[in-house]
């Protein structure tokens, strides 16, 4: 497979002008794409004629279309085809931990909507890492974990072989072959009723290799009369795992019982758990404003929801707060003595430790010019004091909705699609180690493509690229922290990285990281205020940051790296004010396009 650029991608969605516009898409990204009719003969035809290195196809896993399609491809076992690895865009990505152990078949699940930048990002990866794939998925659980990985060979169609492992009396085998059980043997059973004993156990290991080899000399049964026609496992056992190997985390539990026999197995599905309702004493609030009496009110009333709350009298006193300890939402009034809320607004985006609290504005005033300059002064919301109390504390739960999603999502086991810049990266980092996931999350914006290991929750290693180059890893995770538009995809499982920064927690480690963020901001805000002597610019990257960098910054950072101006020229050249070029200084460093040469 080519490494990204000019992949052939057949494109299959069941609505022409959505396929279309993913084709389109893709060809602007510099892919290959070619839209396919969603039916077997046309889709026959154009494997042949177009000869993709990939399949993008809009359908759930299991589904009948997707059967169909498989189908299809296995009808093409002789040729080049029947290998060619599939992408689905679909609702349903719990079995995401599963598929990403895969080399051949479906090999990634994406979430819908189509996101162009995060999923174009993800295919410029797959040819990386898909030879990178050992097809070996192993894990620890109980029965019903191993039944969801069951489930998953029948609907995902796989070959391959199923090792269990209760213990060194107890193993068992399974042996797949297109999702159809060809063979097994567990606890004494054979054919179906193995299969049904090994979803039943308690407590085990299991390893599941893909793949026909050794599949030649197995027996079939009638699966009506379950006559055999020749013993079981023939020849050497599988080994067992290396004590070494990373596990996989468990898949997500299903809700149904156990099925007792091979023909309930293959009509299972997991049936997604109802939502749980949220947990509003994980959801500190801080109110803010100079009215005694409102601060009152706020506190009786979201204290009696089940919020822990605290006020403050203005936004001196609330950022002495937020820095003591983190709030999810801070709910401000415009109009305060010492610091309004404009001006604390202000604060805590510059703030490393703090840009990332979700902060709601309001006033006297129902204006909607008022709630504009809200938002692009990066609020999250505006309301008027004319709100009733009840209906604020609705509004507020919708504000919160995105970060409480996703950690129902990710502490259930699902992997899960993340719009890191909605939610905060730093956040997103401390659910995870807060969660204690194993997993790897990447991500993609319009700088650069990042990838970050975890290990119980703690953040083993961060790469990211930028075209051709790979930066170090706490430059990459400078970069993940301060990027912009990012958007990515948590999975679970998969390989335990040695820790790159010296085995510090994830909470230590934003602690550090955020401090040398506000350093970086105090030195190039001094720096552009006292008249730097010069910066020196990496050739490679600046080019990069000229097309993809933030718009607004273009102007100023053009001046100082092409023409060579110092900070104060140029104010005097574009009548900007210091703090502006300050940001522009900043943004330059921390993406390592330009350093300050003392």
């Amino acid at each position: 497979m080519s490494q990204g650029q000019g992949l052939r991608i057949l494109v299959l969605d069941p609505d022409p002008t959505s396929g279309q516009q993913v084709a389109m898409t893709l060809d602007a990204a510099g892919l290959d794409p070619q839209a396919c009719a969603f039916d077997s003969r046309a889709f026959t035809e154009a494997l042949s004629a177009f000869n993709p290195q990939l399949l993008w196809v809009r359908a759930e896993l299991g589904s009948d279309a997707l059967g169909r399609l498989l189908a299809t491809l296995e009808r093409q076992s002789q040729s080049q085809y029947a290998q060619v690895p599939i992408v689905l865009l679909c609702q349903d990505v719990r079995e995401a931990a599963f598929v990403r152990h895969m080399k051949t078949g479906v090999v990634e699940l994406l979430q819908l909507p189509f996101s162009p930048r995060l999923h174009v990002a993800r295919l410029r990866l797959l040819p990386r890492e898909l030879p990178e794939r050992r097809g070996v998925l192993r894990a620890t659980g109980t029965g019903r974990d191993l039944q969801a990985l069951l489930e998953h060979l029948i609907r995902a169609h796989r070959t391959g072989t199923l090792t269990v492992n209760e213990g060194a009396q107890n193993e068992g085998r399974a042996f797949f072959v297109k999702g159809v059980l060809q063979s097994a043997r567990y606890g004494g059973q054979q054919g179906p009723a193995a299969l049904a004993a090994m979803g039943a156990f308690a407590q085990g290991a299991w390893q599941f290799s893909e793949g026909a080899d050794g599949a030649g000399g197995l027996f079939e049964w009638d699966a009506i009369s379950g006559e055999q026609d020749e013993p079981i496992f023939e020849g050497e056992a599988l080994p067992a795992p290396p004590p070494s190997a990373p596990a996989a985390v468990p898949a997500p539990v299903p809700t149904a019982p156990p099925p007792q026999n091979y023909a309930q197995l293959a009509a299972a599905t997991a049936a997604p758990a109802a939502e749980p309702a949220a947990d509003n004493s994980k959801t500190p609030v801080l109110f803010v404003d100079d009215d005694p009496a409102l601060c009152k009110l706020f506190h009786a009333y979201f204290t009696k929801k089940g919020y822990p709350v605290d006020t403050a009298a203005d936004g001196v006193e609330a950022m002495q707060k937020l820095l003591q300890r983190p709030f999810e939402i801070v709910i401000a009034d415009l109009n305060m003595p010492r610091l309004d809320g404009w001006g604390l607004l202000r604060v805590l985006r510059e703030d490393a430790r703090t840009l990332e609290t979700p902060v709601a504005l309001f006033s006297c005033h129902d204006d909607y010019r008022e709630s504009l300059r809200a938002v692009h002064a990066g609020a999250q919301a505006y309301y008027p004091k004319s709100l009733r109390m009840n209906a604020l504390e609705v509004q507020v739960r919708e504000l919160l909705e995105p970060r409480r999603r996703f950690e129902r999502l990710a502490g259930s086991g699902a992997s899960v699609t993340v719009n890191l810049s909605s939610l905060g990266a730093q956040w997103v980092l401390r659910t995870i180690s807060r969660l204690r996931i194993t997993g790897r999350l990447d991500a993609t914006d319009a700088w650069a493509t990042f990838r970050l290991h975890f290990t119980s929750g703690q953040l083993t290693h961060a790469v990211a690229r930028v075209e051709s180059q790979t930066l170090d890893p706490q430059a990459s995770l400078v970069a993940f922290l301060t990027g912009r538009g990012i958007e990515g995809s948590l999975a679970f499982g998969g390989e335990s990285l040695p820790s790159s920064f010296g085995g510090q927690g994830t909470d230590d480690l934003l602690q550090y990281m955020t401090a040398h963020l506000n350093e970086v901001k105090k030195r190039a805000r001094d720096q552009a205020q006292a008249g730097a002597k010069a910066l020196d610019v990496n050739p490679e990257l600046y080019p990069l940051y000229a097309s993809v960098g933030p718009p607004q910054y273009r102007a100023i950072a053009q001046l100082l790296c092409e023409v060579k101006l110092l900070p104060r020229d140029v104010m005097a050249r574009l009548n900007c004010t210091p703090q502006e070029v300050a940001a522009v200084v900043n943004d330059l460093i921390l993406r390592g396009v330009a350093y300050l040469r003392a």
